[in-house]
């Protein structure tokens, strides 16, 4: 009697957690990493910049804002070739912001840059960009209902054969 209930038991568990929908399983979304990339700044403290679209095309009339310290420290706007300077700025980490993308970057007093720092930011403007640096195998594994029917099959598989002997 009490291998039939555990047999019930497994199998309900095992039903309720193919049927949870995949926000059960999902959590919450992970945090997007920032990418903090080297830029150096031209004399008089210029940061350069353009912002594209998702094809590379120039993006005219965009605000972009440099943050400093969670402040707002500048704003400017893109020009008709996308292209955007800040001026009289010093070292340190910004954060520029325009409504649709973000860039972290630590900036360099004129002549004191790394050797591989950038001359500029590229900002891209527009729907997100994915790169397919995820394989499908990778994709199957963080699936819900794949991590579901595994964790079923794990449970239900040592009864059967404990029900068999």
């Amino acid at each position: 009697m009490k291998l039939q209930t555990t047999r019930n038991f497994a199998a309900a568990l095992a039903c309720l957690t193919l049927m949870a929908p995949s926000a059960v399983w999902a959590g919450e979304p992970p945090a997007k990493q920032a990418f903090m990339r080297d830029v150096a700044l031209k004399d008089g403290g210029m940061l350069v910049g353009a912002v594209l679209n998702p094809a590379g095309k120039p993006q005219a009339n965009v605000a972009v804002h440099c943050i400093s310290g969670g402040k707002v420290v500048a704003t400017a706007k893109s020009d008709d070739r996308g292209r955007f300077a800040f001026n009289q700025l010093r070292g340190g980490v910004l954060q520029l912001q325009s409504s649709e993308s973000v860039a972290l970057v630590r900036v360099w007093a004129p002549r004191t840059a790394p050797p591989n720092a950038q001359q500029g930011v590229m900002l891209v403007h527009g729907g997100e960009l994915v790169r397919g640096q995820e394989g499908a195998l990778l994709n199957m594994f963080s699936n819900p209902y794949f991590l579901g029917g595994l964790a079923a099959v794990a449970i239900a598989a040592p009864l059967a054969i404990a029900a068999g002997s």
